[in-house]
């Protein structure tokens, strides 16, 4: 079996975690690996032709789990990629705060800073970069690809913000047609 690139990835960003965070994190990293059964297979697609994926599975198989999927083109393509959890969430330190807002003074932390921060972090320690940085995310994570375009670090070339969540207290997207009387709804939903 080929390793999983993605795994040699998360390895590096755990090889870069600082030492007075190392015993919690090490902890956490270790409950993952308690609680899901990984497996490298290759799946025979109708014309014959094997996909490579990556399973990471419950150990705890007294119920039924749904399966989350993601498809990708990027591995082989030539992209150094990068996942971070934002503050407060799995192995990131800090408090997470829900849809962050953005500091009025450009100053204070926020997500815009936190990406900038990473942005140039990666340059300086990542060989081998191009010195050009793109940022994608869907739904949520869109949300961080849209506040990461503010107030930008110059290497990020492109941003691709898709169905970003925007606003949680009236409704966003597909949680707001589902909140919304189709009346008021507006849109294809509404008005015919």
């Amino acid at each position: 079996m080929r390793p999983t690139r993605p795994l040699a990835f998360l390895a590096l960003g755990l090889a870069a975690v600082s030492s007075h965070t190392a015993a919690p994190r090490a902890a956490t990293l270790r409950q993952t690996e308690q609680s899901y059964t990984k497996r490298d297979v290759q799946i025979p697609m109708r014309d014959g032709t094997k996909l490579y994926t990556v399973i990471y599975a419950p150990k705890n198989e007294t119920k039924k789990h749904p399966i989350l999927m993601v498809r990708k083109p990027y591995t082989d393509e030539g992209y150094i990629q990068v996942f971070q959890d934002v503050r407060g969430k799995y192995l990131s330190e800090e408090n997470y705060e829900n849809v962050r807002p953005l500091s009025r003074d450009g100053k204070t932390v926020d997500e815009s800073t936190d990406t900038y921060d990473t942005v140039a972090w990666l340059l300086k320690n990542i060989p081998s970069n191009n010195g050009k940085v793109g940022l994608t995310g869907v739904s949520y994570p869109g949300f961080y690809a849209a506040v990461g375009a503010v107030r930008a670090h110059p290497a990020l070339k492109a941003v691709s913000p898709q169905a970003p969540v925007t606003d949680w207290f009236l409704g966003d997207g597909a949680f707001m047609l589902v909140t919304t009387p189709p009346a008021k709804a507006g849109g294809f939903l509404g008005n015919p």
